[in-house]
């Protein structure tokens, strides 16, 4: 039995989502049980077009939470499709496995001070305090709170910070295993 993991990456409208919008919006999104036709919906207030990375570009793909899921796939079985909509300054993918909802990420080429305070104030406010950890130049939080779990990873950088932020289930690797096994 083929499995597949679907990857839709939107690469959001700068001025329209930046910073606090664009977390908000995505953590309203944080329904682990939407299918890939219920995402559509509730991303319509992307402007730009959908593609789909061909096969032979898979490989090459960036991104945290996929790489782990591909680690789990010993015998080739789980099959990603990566669709994107671009923009210039960030862009969140949708992970679903087995046609539900998984993963969602939002990456920020470049935040001001401001902006990473507003995020990090509204990720304490949803899920309470973080659990710290650093490494070299990579600083990640980590929230959880009821069935989703929250990654937010910064690196300084000339202007502001490089951020990645990620939302999945509580349940990805249980749903990963049991389709594998």
């Amino acid at each position: 039995m083929k499995k597949t993991i679907l990857i839709i990456a939107l690469i959001c409208n700068f001025t329209l989502l930046f910073g606090e919008n664009l977390y908000k919006s995505t953590r309203s999104i944080c329904d682990w049980s939407l299918t890939q036709s219920q995402i559509t919906g509730k991303t319509t207030d992307f402007n730009a077009q959908v593609h789909r990375v061909p096969d032979k570009e898979l490989s090459t793909y960036k991104n945290y939470i996929l790489n782990h899921i591909s680690g789990l796939d010993f015998d080739g079985s789980l099959k990603p499709e990566i669709y994107y909509q671009e923009n210039d300054q960030i862009y969140r993918d949708f992970i679903f496995v087995n046609n539900r909802l998984s993963a969602i990420s939002c990456r920020y080429a470049l935040l001001n001070e401001k902006q990473f305070m507003t995020i990090f104030s509204d990720l304490k406010k949803d899920f309470g305090a973080p659990e710290t950890k650093r490494e070299q130049t990579t600083t990640t939080h980590s929230f959880k709170k009821g069935d989703t779990a929250a990654l937010f990873m910064i690196r300084s950088k000339a202007g502001g910070f490089e951020a990645r932020l990620y939302f999945y289930t509580n349940d990805l690797f249980k749903r990963i295993i049991i389709q594998v096994e």
